[in-house]
């Protein structure tokens, strides 16, 4: 079964990330990779993705992210592992 896991986190600041990643058996499968299309809602400010296991943080370009009014963010086929990738919004 694949399931998206996500989870928000908050700082003292406002500012806001929101981590996923793709439940993957790793007995069965080595190394998931994918995408995912998911709206975030409640947050503002420059989004980025960031993944940990390398430390690479990204601007993620406009042909993945639309931001629409009540800063409602549309992500469309943006990446997905087997481990979390995290999206920071503003100051975080």
């Amino acid at each position: 079964t694949k399931e998206l896991i996500y989870g928000g986190l908050e700082k003292s600041n406002g500012s806001k990330a929101f981590a996923y990643w793709n439940f993957t058996d790793m007995i069965k499968v080595q190394g998931f990779e994918g995408s995912v299309t998911f709206e975030v809602s409640g947050v503002s400010g420059e989004a980025r993705l960031i993944d940990p296991m390398d430390g690479s943080i990204y601007t993620i370009p406009d042909s993945i992210m639309t931001k629409t009014a009540n800063n409602l963010y549309l992500f469309k086929n943006i990446p997905v592992k087997d481990y979390p990738l995290i999206i920071t919004f503003g100051d975080f």
